[in-house]
């Protein structure tokens, strides 16, 4: 029975001449000049869509080339494919602390890990690396990246979201499931519309912890989108006995989870946006 689909014979030769024109358009793009960042995203968000492009994206990261497989729905590959850069600074931190770390094969945690990006840094830097991702197809395309790299047997990815409890969570999306969307939340943030909700899986640090034997945490990043204060109370017992450096989004509760990191003896700075830098001190 026909698929009603055209053949891949016809399909192949179509796609590889669309990601001719893409890839045309985006050598053109990065010769232009852009008065702010905001409006060289504006321009990334038309492009994306006109100039659609399917395939490896090449993900330059301090001394390292990583490859991530995107088919026009990825956030880090449309960025790293447009402008050849995503969050630069706070990627160049990150691959400090972990080449740091990874000396000794000290252990990473990358919580909210999206398609991979900072785990397989950490990894590549050597560390021992753990990554929670709390949405199943998210979490999909990671191991697809992973092993890309060859980096699938030094990563322990975990499907499920890291909180303070054992169960299931309504996970509030701002952009439909068909595309691998950040923003995702545990808790509706205001005045962000939810598209669409699924049900997700979490885990309690405690459980984890215990389950899956993690020994000292040296460097943490954490992007879990309103959900900060309930793990970083959570993960308060393992910060203080192991005093990892951190790179921390805090997008709500700001107050309450500064408050928290100084309680545990962090100094924090910005670094860009809702995205700190938590280094521990002298308690």
């Amino acid at each position: 029975m026909s698929s009603g689909l055209p053949p891949t014979s016809t399909l192949l030769p179509a796609l590889e001449a669309r990601n001719r024109i893409a890839l045309d358009r985006r050598d053109a793009f990065r010769r232009e000049t852009f008065d702010t960042a905001r409006d060289l995203i504006a321009a990334v968000d038309q492009l994306k869509h006109s100039h659609p492009y399917m395939g490896n994206v090449v993900c330059p990261v301090g001394d390292h080339e990583y490859h991530m497989f995107s088919v026009n729905d990825d956030v880090v590959a449309w960025l790293f494919f447009w402008t050849g850069a995503y969050e630069k600074a706070l990627m160049d931190l990150w691959d400090r602390l972990t080449k740091d770390v990874g000396q000794h094969g000290g252990v990473a945690l990358d919580i909210g890990a999206y398609s991979g990006l900072y785990a397989m840094v950490a990894a590549r830097n050597g560390c021992t690396t753990h990554a929670f991702e709390l949405m199943l197809r998210t979490a999909e395309r990671a191991k697809i990246n992973f092993r890309l790299n060859g980096l699938a047997d030094r990563i322990t990815l975990h499907p499920y979201g890291l909180s303070d409890r054992d169960g299931t969570v309504q996970v509030h999306m701002p952009r439909v499931s068909d595309f691998l969307g950040t923003g995702n939340s545990i808790d509706e943030k205001p005045n962000v519309n939810t598209v669409e909700t699924v049900v997700s899986t979490v885990r309690a640090v405690k459980t984890v912890m215990e389950a899956a034997r993690i020994g000292r945490i040296e460097a943490v990043k954490i992007d879990v989108e309103g959900h900060e204060l309930e793990l970083l109370t959570a993960l308060r017992p393992w910060l203080e006995r192991d005093r990892p450096e951190m790179i921390v989004e805090i997008s709500r509760q700001q107050d309450a989870c500064h408050a928290l990191l100084a309680d545990m003896g962090y100094a924090v700075r910005q670094l860009r946006g809702e995205n700190y830098h938590a280094e521990p001190g002298q308690k």
